[in-house]
Parts: C-alpha cells; sequence; structure tokens
C-alpha cells in the first residue's frame, strides 16, 4: 500500500475554498430564514394576544395562543410551498448532477483522441460548475482556445495536449504530467505547476505573471518571449530551460539549481530578478564580460 499516494489523493479531495464558501453561505442563509419566520410568527402571535388582551408569557402561553389563533393554516400553506420548492430544487440539482455524469462520460469517449470540440464543451461545463477535473487523461488533447480559469488539473496526463491562446488563470497543475505540452500564448497568471513534471514543455509568448513552479521539473523547457514577471521558481533545476527575451522582472530564482546564466542573461529585466548572492556575482560579471567583448 502506496501511503504516500494515498495521503496525496486525500488531499486533492479535500473540499476547495470555494466549495467551503458555498456551503457556509447556505447554512447561514437557511438560519437566517429560519430565524425570519419564527420572528414574525411570534411578533404575530403577541400583536394577536395583545390586541385581544390575553398577552402570554410562558411556552405553554405561546402554544395555546399558536393553536388558538389562525395562523395554523397560514404556516400549512408556507409550509407547501416550501416543499414544492425545495423539490423544485432538488430535481434541478439532480438534472445537474445527471450533466455532470454525461460530461465525464464524453470526457471518457474522447480519450485517446486528438480533437474532440465535445470534450472541449464538457472541460468548460464542469469547470463552470465548480466541479474538480482531478486525473484527468487528455494525452495529446487539442485543448487549444479553452477557457478554464481557476480550474483543479492535479495529477492530469497532459502529455503532449496543446494549450495554444488558452485561458488558465489561476489554474492548479499539481503533480501533472505536462511533458511536451504546448502553452504557446496562453494565458497562465498565478497558475500552480507544484510538481508538475513541464519538461520539453514550450510556453513562448505566454502569461505566466505570478505563476508558481514550486518542485517542477523544467528540463528543456522553453519560456522564450513570455512574461514571467514575480513568477517563481523554488527548488528547480533550470538545466537546459531557455529564457530568451523573457519577462524576468521580480521573479524569484532563490531556490533553483543550475540555473542557466547565458539564458537568463538573454532575458528582459534579468537585472530586476532575485537570485541567490552567489549567482548574482556569476551573472553580474559574465554580463561584465560580454560587455567588454
Amino acid at each position: 500500500m502506496d501511503l504516500r499516494r494515498i495521503g496525496r489523493w486525500l488531499w486533492l479531495q479535500r473540499p476547495s475554498q470555494n466549495q467551503i464558501y458555498k456551503y457556509l453561505k447556505t447554512a447561514a442563509f437557511s438560519l437566517f430564514v429560519f430565524l425570519l419566520v419564527f420572528g414574525l410568527v411570534f411578533l404575530a402571535l403577541f400583536s394577536e394576544t395583545r390586541f385581544m388582551g390575553e398577552p402570554f408569557c410562558t411556552v405553554q402561553d405561546f402554544i395555546n395562543a399558536l393553536r388558538n389563533s389562525g395562523l395554523i393554516g397560514v404556516i400549512e400553506s408556507v409550509s407547501i410551498i416550501t416543499g414544492i420548492i425545495l423539490f423544485l430544487l432538488s430535481g434541478a440539482h439532480q438534472a445537474k448532477q445527471r450533466g455532470h455524469y454525461e460530461a465525464w462520460f464524453v470526457l471518457d469517449i474522447a480519450e485517446g483522441k486528438e480533437t474532440s470540440y465535445a470534450r472541449i464543451r464538457a472541460l468548460t461545463d464542469l469547470n463552470n460548475d465548480n466541479v474538480p477535473l482531478i486525473g484527468l487523461d487528455a494525452v495529446g488533447a487539442d485543448l487549444n482556445n479553452i477557457q478554464l480559469e481557476n480550474a483543479d488539473l492535479s495529477s492530469a496526463s497532459l502529455e503532449r495536449a496543446s494549450f495554444q491562446m488558452a485561458s488558465l488563470k489561476s489554474t492548479r497543475f499539481w503533480y501533472c504530467d505536462l511533458q511536451a505540452a504546448d502553452f504557446t500564448l496562453a494565458r497562465l497568471e498565478f497558475a500552480d505547476f507544484y510538481d508538475a513534471n513541464i519538461t520539453g514543455a514550450k510556453f513562448e509568448g505566454a502569461y505566466l505573471k505570478g505563476s508558481k513552479f514550486s518542485k517542477a521539473t523544467l528540463s528543456n523547457t522553453n519560456f522564450s518571449r513570455s512574461d514571467l514577471r514575480e513568477s517563481c521558481f523554488e527548488d528547480n533545476d533550470l538545466q537546459s530551460t531557455i529564457f530568451k527575451d523573457a519577462d524576468l522582472h521580480s521573479a524569484d530564482f532563490r531556490g533553483s539549481t543550475n540555473i542557466p546564466l547565458l539564458e537568463i542573461l538573454k532575458a528582459k529585466n534579468w537585472q530586476r530578478a532575485l537570485f541567490s548572492q552567489s549567482t548574482r556575482r556569476q551573472l553580474d560579471a559574465l554580463s561584465r564580460a560580454q560587455s567588454t567583448n
């Protein structure tokens, strides 16, 4: 039994912040409705008994007043209407659940196919309903121009997948297989590639401001002409990574090793990036040597 794998799965299955907020909002709304209805009934009974000259002071007085008043019929009517509303809402929820099952069925059928417009629609619909896309298998898939902002693609198999000009803002790619994936001109600001395999992937011209690559495998990854401002490279081996003409303003390389110094010097604003003191000295010395020559 692989306890590390089980622990990772349990971690990924935890409710997202959006789901927790949704649950809390629903609970707070239900409590508000209950207190509102109870308060209105209490005020109505209080007003009626006071008008009749029979104020109540105990719970038994309240119950007797409720029985003798005409509010029982009103409460019954409200209960029936509430039941109908809940039934309709339950039906809508079940219909949405059926839609989710059908979307996953489409994704299962599309496995192994390069192009599938039904797959793009299914992924978009699931993500719009805040359904995690954990473990998705879309090897070699054509996902160009897809809109998957704030998606959770953790542990997905996306080797050789194409995300050209896709919108993937704040998308989570934890533990993903993204070998040779193509993110050319994609919008990936604040995306998180924690422990993902991005070997040979292309991010040419991609917008990656604030993105995170902690522990990701980046061998032969191409970031040429990309916007890497404020991005974070922590615990990465950057050997053979390409940064030509990339914007490195405020990018953080302090936790990385095998930084390709010549490639960094080909980037924009490398002077404003964050490096360890030893790497900074090496870059400054190499830059001066190039200027002299």
